[in-house]
């Protein structure tokens, strides 16, 4: 096995390994019943992270990425350890996911191919004239669910099922704006074996993350739709930021859903056109 198909293995173990992580830190925190201040803190964790993940391309060296995600990778273990209550089960497993996924990121350290010769001035004004782009966009993504974080913890919207969702959601959502901005970007240099390996579980993790989107559109607005009916009804009174949040979900996600629908119909209507 070359270096290279092991250093795009690593990549992807890296990925799944840190989506475990994140389930398991969060059932450890829910397991412990902390209070909604806790629970907020995990979530910025996630986002926060995240977004560091969006400065990485601007480390044109290949390896300079690795050392950066590893400085990530501490980073978020710094977070758990002092932003959440330091149980015994989540220094456990955050210590030690930490440390497989250090193995795995000096792995492909050793394995990555890179030279100097690959930073060139077409690929050093891609990245950083795209990164303020990749903020923006990353901002209109995760808007409402930054949102969500405030609502009552009795809200649907703070239950398991949907904060299970929103988890895989920012995990996907930071590999979709990868691999857009380099599909629109894309230089026209071959890319090597392990570029190559990692843009197939890309490709795999952008149609499960347009699939996530969809199921996110319709729960979020029936879920909303409920709570203001509820509302309406007088079954249920909403405080003034939850019924504002609500009619927000509604209105952007409906506006959303009409725009698929649109696009849908006008890729529909221009095959049989040109049948």
């Amino acid at each position: 096995m070359s270096k290279e198909i092991i250093a795009g293995l690593a990549l992807i173990f890296i990925d799944i390994f840190n989506l475990a992580e994140q389930f398991g830190i969060y059932y450890i925190t829910n397991s412990d019943s902390l209070d909604q201040t806790s629970q907020q803190r995990f979530f910025f964790i996630l986002f926060g992270i995240g977004g560091a993940s969006l400065i990485r391309p601007m480390c044109l060296w290949s390896k300079f990425k690795v050392i950066f995600s590893m400085l990530i990778e501490t980073g978020e273990l710094i977070a758990y350890l002092t932003l959440l209550p330091r149980t015994t089960n989540l220094i456990v497993v955050a210590s030690v996911f930490y440390g497989i996924e250090i193995i795995l990121h000096i792995f492909n350290l050793y394995a990555i191919k890179s030279n100097f010769d690959e930073i060139t001035s077409p690929i050093c004004l891609r990245d950083y004239c795209c990164f303020p782009v990749r903020i923006l966009f990353y901002g209109l993504i995760y808007s409402s669910p930054i949102l969500f974080l405030f609502l009552d913890p009795d809200s649907k919207f703070r239950d398991t099922f949907y904060e299970n969702l929103l988890i895989l959601n920012v995990f996907f959502g930071v590999t979709y704006i990868d691999f857009t901005f380099e599909s629109l970007c894309a230089s026209e240099s071959k890319p090597s074996n392990d570029e190559v390996i990692y843009r197939i579980w890309q490709i795999v993790t952008l149609i499960i993350y347009n699939i996530l989107a969809i199921i996110i559109m319709i729960t979020t607005m029936v879920f909303a739709g409920q709570a203001i009916r509820r509302h309406v009804t007088g079954d249920e009174i909403l405080a003034q930021y939850d019924f504002a949040v609500y009619i927000y979900c509604l209105v952007n996600y409906g506006l959303l859903a009409c725009g698929q629908l649109m696009n849908c119909c006008s890729m529909c209507l221009s095959a049989s056109t040109k049948s």
